[in-house]
């Protein structure tokens, strides 16, 4: 029987087969890693900016209780982060999700990697929680959101749905449990909603990281590709979004996003467009799949079609996507 890696606790260090082998994991139950070589500085993986950023913003939202450690307080709190980061964001002048330095390509997210310790104990988590439970609190982070709080301008509108949701559901709990009438049938039927909305919220953050890891959705709901469809919706409300298009000029390929007005065609890329993935059918997968995107790169320039490649990498936000419509097709007006 083989035994299951110990649960990290207390910001340990461990050396693993990534870019930067020294991998600074945050505190039980943190969210982000830190990375290094022997002698170099701790850096994040730049995927990791657009998280830490909204991370800040989130944190600002929230009454701080006190703590004796003062690292807990930290712009970059040592409860969220690795230590070492949490100091240099006390003593910075700069905004707080500006004091770590990024790199590029150095995490587990993006090498296709398992951490080698657990997120928590078999007891409070699945299988998929256990190994990848940091980077679906990153998920949470960028897409915009920690209950019951979120960013408006971030956070997709049917989340931002089941959010409000909650909290009113939680207010009407709390108003029965304030005048004294437990034995209220409606007390029940809410805590069951409670935990059904609550579920459907942790559902949503951690399918957008088995999607990335190359895992099957609970319930194969939410992925990615929706929450990318939803921020395009939002930028161009005024055109006509069309989900998984199959024009005839296409040689029975699929355009994942396509905005027939303006000639603009966006394509999700997840992990299984760039390393083998041995559920969907390992490296001979992942050489078909190579060639269907040169072929569709190659027709959609044969007809003039504007393609948008956005990867698993890339963060999530309204702010990038726009950049990046506006970089490939001019002619969109600012919505």
């Amino acid at each position: 029987m083989n035994k299951s890696p110990p649960v990290a606790t207390d910001s340990p260090t461990r050396k693993e087969n990534l870019p930067r082998p020294k991998v600074h994991y945050p505190p039980h139950y943190g969210a982000f890693f830190a990375f290094s070589t022997d002698g170099s500085s701790l850096e994040l993986c730049s995927c990791s900016r657009s998280a830490v950023k909204n991370y800040v913003r989130l944190r600002e939202r929230k009454d701080q209780p006190r703590y004796s450690d003062p690292l807990v307080t930290a712009p970059l709190s040592s409860k969220v982060f690795p230590r070492e980061i949490a100091e240099k964001s006390v003593e910075s002048d700069r905004p707080a999700y500006e004091v770590p330095t990024y790199k590029e390509g150095i995490c587990h997210r993006c090498n296709l990697a398992t951490p080698s310790l657990r997120y928590c104990h078999e007891m409070y988590g699945s299988k998929f929680k256990q190994r990848y439970g940091w980077y679906v609190r990153q998920a949470r982070y960028r897409l915009g959101f920690d209950p019951p709080h979120y960013l408006e301008s971030v956070c997709p509108t049917d989340l931002q749905d089941l959010l409000d949701k909650q909290s009113a559901l939680s207010k009407e709990r709390r108003e029965i449990v304030d005048r004294g009438d437990l034995s209220d049938p409606r007390k029940r039927e809410i805590e069951k909603e409670v935990r059904s909305v609550a579920r459907e919220i942790s559902n949503y953050a951690e399918n957008v990281v088995r999607t990335e890891f190359g895992h099957h959705e609970i319930g194969e709901k939410w992925t990615s590709e929706t929450v990318l469809a939803q921020i395009v919706e939002r930028i161009l409300p005024n055109y006509e979004i069309v989900r998984h298009h199959r024009p005839d000029w296409l040689d029975g390929l699929e355009l994942d996003i396509w905005v027939p007005e303006v000639g603009l065609a966006i394509e999700y890329q997840g992990q299984q467009h760039f390393h083998p993935i041995e559920a969907w059918g390992g490296e001979k997968a992942l050489q078909e799949q190579k060639k269907r995107d040169e072929r569709t790169r190659f027709l959609c320039r044969e007809e003039g079609v504007k393609l948008l490649e956005i990867d698993f990498r890339d963060p999530l936000t309204e702010e990038f996507v726009r950049r990046k419509i506006a970089d490939v097709s001019a002619s969109i007006p600012d919505s």
